[in-house]
């Protein structure tokens, strides 16, 4: 919520628009500054050997991950 309210009552987390896309702790900046690091990163594990004899599923849409789930 952008209201300015508590999200659960009693925890004092209160979003604004300010923290939410113009702070340091905005999930959005966030996101940005670690997009590609997080990307290389899962690249590597994924190719490692570490995952050998695992069976990967790589999910890139959601329509893609309800189909998957829908045939579990």
């Amino acid at each position: 919520s952008m209201s300015n309210t508590e999200i659960w009552e009693g925890n004092g987390n209160i979003e604004s628009f300010k923290r939410s896309f113009l702070s340091s702790d905005s999930v959005i900046l966030w996101m940005l500054k670690n997009y590609w690091k997080t990307k290389k990163k899962y690249r590597a594990l994924f190719s490692s050997e570490l995952l050998v004899n695992k069976q990967l599923i790589h999910l890139t849409s959601p329509k893609q991950a309800e189909v998957f789930l829908a045939n579990l």
